[in-house]
């Protein structure tokens, strides 16, 4: 409906909506929740954050490769 609009999705991102959002014509995703899970908080786990962080970008480069 609004094509000439560069679009981003935000909020209720999740790792499995990424392709669908980017060949909807979405120019990029914003992810919170999904991304940072527990990394923030007391006790949370960075290496799990870099885990998600690099499905994320790999999600996005199958589609930007395809």
């Amino acid at each position: 409906p609004l094509p000439d609009v560069p679009l981003v999705p935000t909020g209720g991102v999740h790792l499995a909506d990424v392709e669908a959002y980017l060949r909807s014509g979405a120019i990029a995703v914003a992810a919170a929740t999904p991304l940072l899970g527990d990394a923030l908080s007391s006790g949370g786990s960075l290496p799990d954050l870099a885990t998600r962080a690099s499905e994320f970008v790999a999600a996005a480069a199958r589609f930007t490769t395809a």
